[in-house]
């Protein structure tokens, strides 16, 4: 054999074993991804990444700053993100889209001193981290998690194929179709809490410096000259959260950083919070997390500050202006779905549900007192049969007529709710298996405008109220 065939031959081995391994990678790759508001979005559409930690996903509505501010913008963020995450993280967003403007929560340079134990953070973002698309940025991102941390791990527990490697056991068709690239988030990676626990303001003032963990400097000093090369703004923000006197000195040292190099810093921690005029008793979700009250509060100001920053936005502008406004107004019927979500007074309850024509009630008939309680209460808000808005239906003489399967267009594909009665509520799709919910439910709310089931409801005539359980999110990735 030739000198040259025996390098072809090597070449093509490598090659082909490379590919074999790259294809296995993609094939155990999360299913979940925390960016897919930034890769399902049109290339070029993307004016501001808002880039963070879990207080980023609760605490930052980026559908906010498109109707205030005209500026497009998605959450990159991934959980308890130290400072070298997000700075891979903004590689990322800035390879995958061409934004203005990089929006970065500071937290990620609290590490080692927040309320959460380093050690935590490690475990987290190493479990958490790694669902950006397989490319050198991927490879470089272990490999630095690999070295900075503080409990550190070799370089192979990153890796999707020994991290995933029993994976194998659940493969199907969906596995070799996932592309988090085609799975739309119109809430553009924010993630709505209404929950409210009271917490105690903080309220620690010093003078005080203190320098944060010396990799979060260096990553956020390669942040600053990233963002220098591309062209990019950045602007420094801090998210609300329960904070300590420590994270205070942190929070005046990274002041300082940002007046010498020229970055606009908006802090929301120490005596800044006092322009939000949080409420603490019903703005948290938790101690380190906003729900929506307070996101509400923190985007809009953030929006303020935006517009007077950047005046000369316009949505015309913007090749995928339509799709942001859609976005926008999936927004708006996801608050109000949770309010009527919220409501645990039947007559109410069906009052909004029955006076939206999207809306749709599927109702089961076991012949108990909960079915009575249903039907007095139709009767009571002056619904009349209509076998278009209900599965079960009033006949002449007043009782319930149900239907044990229904068509519908659920999570955007066709599909159908079939009920067993007194037994549980089943989910279908096309080809997918069958998912029950709890036993017990008596009816499902579904909405044409998200295409989805919202929740099903159990009425407990004895205490007069509604049961709710929502279809989560863990429910509906079974369909992706």
């Amino acid at each position: 054999m030739s000198k040259f065939k025996k390098v072809f031959g090597s070449v093509a081995f490598f090659l082909i074993t490379m590919a074999l391994v790259y294809g296995a990678a993609n094939l155990l790759r999360d299913r979940e991804t925390t960016l897919s508001g930034l890769y399902s979005e049109e290339k070029g559409s993307v004016d501001m990444v808002i880039v963070g930690s879990s207080h980023v996903n609760n605490g930052s509505i980026p559908n906010i700053y498109w109707e205030e501010n005209n500026i497009s913008a998605v959450n990159v963020y991934s959980w308890a993100q130290p400072a070298w995450t997000a700075y891979h993280y903004i590689r990322e967003a800035l390879d995958e889209q061409d934004p203005d403007i990089v929006l970065l929560d500071l937290y990620c340079m609290t590490y080692g001193n927040s309320y959460i134990m380093p050690e935590e953070i490690d475990r987290i973002n190493y479990e958490n981290s790694f669902n950006i698309d397989i490319n050198l940025n991927y490879l470089e991102l272990i490999h630095t998690s690999e070295e900075v941390g503080l409990d550190l791990r070799p370089y192979e527990d990153f890796l999707n194929l020994p991290r995933y490697h029993t994976r194998w056991k659940d493969l199907d068709w969906k596995m070799l179709t996932y592309d988090p690239h085609n799975d739309r988030d119109f809430l553009k990676g924010y993630g709505l809490i209404y929950q409210a626990q009271p917490q105690e303001q903080p309220m620690f003032e010093t003078d005080e410096r203190m320098v944060p963990y010396e990799f979060c400097v260096e990553y956020l000093d390669r942040i600053v000259d990233l963002c220098e090369k591309k062209g990019v703004d950045l602007i420094f923000t801090m998210i609300p959260y329960i904070y300590n006197e420590t994270e205070v000195k942190i929070d005046n040292w990274l002041t300082d950083y940002a007046q010498e190099h020229g970055i606009p810093y908006i802090s929301y921690i120490g005596a800044a919070a006092s322009e939000l005029c949080l409420d603490y008793e019903t703005d948290f979700s938790d101690n380190g997390h906003l729900n929506f009250y307070g996101a509400q509060k923190v985007t809009m100001h953030l929006s303020g500050v935006l517009g007077e920053m950047y005046p000369d936005y316009r949505k015309e502008d913007n090749p995928c202006a339509a799709q942001f406004d859609e976005d926008y107004q999936k927004y708006l019927r996801v608050l109000e779905a949770n309010e009527i979500m919220a409501e645990n007074d039947l007559g109410r309850y069906l009052d909004h549900v029955f006076a939206d024509e999207n809306y749709t009630l599927y109702l089961v008939n076991d012949e108990s007192s909960v079915t009575d309680a249903l039907q007095e209460a139709l009767e009571q808000n002056g619904v009349s049969a209509d076998a278009e808005r209900m599965c079960a239906v009033l006949n002449s003489a007043g009782s319930v007529v149900g239907q044990e399967e229904v068509e519908a267009q659920l999570f955007g594909r066709a599909g159908s709710v079939r009920f067993e009665y007194g037994e549980n509520v089943q989910v279908i799709l096309n080809d997918y298996p069958a998912i029950s919910i709890d036993s017990g439910f008596k009816a499902v709310l579904c909405d044409s405008i998200l295409q989805r089931p919202l929740e099903t409801i159990a009425y407990d005539a004895a205490q007069g109220t509604i049961v709710h359980k929502e279809f989560s999110s863990d429910i509906i990735d079974l369909f992706k």
